[in-house]
């Protein structure tokens, strides 16, 4: 029986599995992100950027919430502190 060798060579890839482990185990009944996924997500963010993100994420209390709010961030109306995003979305709406 031969062992697998773990794939990952550079820290972005580790930064990427503990990702997906931390956001895989919280889905529940949906079906798990695969790492293609989350590199499409990720493509524009550099290491340093993820290794701040992933320590937000894991100070916050739902580490999946946050993730998922800040990875597809939707303005509501009544909570836009950007006042000229407001004055924007007003405008074409």
């Amino acid at each position: 029986m031969s062992l697998k060798k773990s794939k990952i060579t550079n820290e972005r890839q580790l930064i990427m599995k503990e990702f997906l482990d931390r956001l895989n185990a919280e889905r529940g009944k949906y079906p798990p992100i695969k790492p293609a996924r989350l590199g499409v997500m990720c493509r524009y963010m550099d290491t340093s950027q993820m290794k701040q993100f992933l320590g937000e994420c894991k100070y916050a209390n739902n580490f999946s919430k946050f993730f998922w709010w800040k990875m597809n961030p939707i303005p509501i109306y009544g909570e836009l502190t950007d006042k000229k995003l407001s004055e924007d979305l007003l405008k074409y709406n």
